[in-house]
């Protein structure tokens, strides 16, 4: 059998064409939107807030070897561990600058983040020589994470290279991780 083209039959194809294709597009967005409201909740509905609270060092100085001083900033949940939680390696952004300025106010902010088992408390220790000063103490919130902001001069981190270590604690044990890169604090 021989087909015929009709004159008419293209613009009615050509019609035909347009109306599935808004009516594809219709429906991908239909789809896309559902899928959207789907994966919408699988985000948490809280998310961490960092700390925007200025930093105060506590009781030493540059000057003082085989001191520790503590910084101490806001922003964390007090959440309580279970027993029988087993203790992360704490992790995170230790530093958020490894090479600030104390002559610039703006490289000498850092924002500190240390993860581990919720419930769990974390410190971040910064050594030269023989000095330590240390990062307060914190327990982690609901979502196992520490958040402080504070200044490198305010915590009295003199010039020089610093060794970064994060201890974390929970139920008398404790586990501690390094910063592959030390903070190098310049004039």
């Amino acid at each position: 059998m021989k087909y015929q083209y009709k004159k008419g039959s293209a613009k009615s194809n050509q019609t035909k064409l347009i109306i599935l294709g808004v009516a594809v597009l219709i429906i991908g967005g239909f789809f896309a939107v559902k899928h959207f409201n789907q994966t919408k909740d699988i985000i948490p509905a809280s998310t961490p807030k960092e700390s925007k609270t200025k930093t105060v060092a506590k009781g030493t100085s540059d000057k003082q070897n085989n001191a520790s001083s503590s910084v101490t900033a806001s922003g964390s949940d007090k959440t309580t561990a279970s027993s029988d939680a087993t203790l992360l390696m704490p992790s995170g952004t230790f530093v958020s600058n490894h090479h600030p300025s104390l002559s610039s106010s703006e490289t000498a902010q850092e924002q500190s983040v240390c993860n581990t088992t919720v419930g769990a408390t974390c410190e971040i220790r910064f050594t030269r020589g023989s000095e330590t000063k240390k990062l307060e103490a914190k327990t982690t919130d609901s979502n196992g994470s520490v958040y402080w902001s504070w200044e490198v001069g305010t915590a009295g981190l003199g010039t020089g290279s610093w060794q970064i270590t994060a201890y974390a604690t929970l139920n008398g044990k404790t586990l501690s991780s390094s910063d592959s890169i030390n903070l190098e604090v310049s004039p």
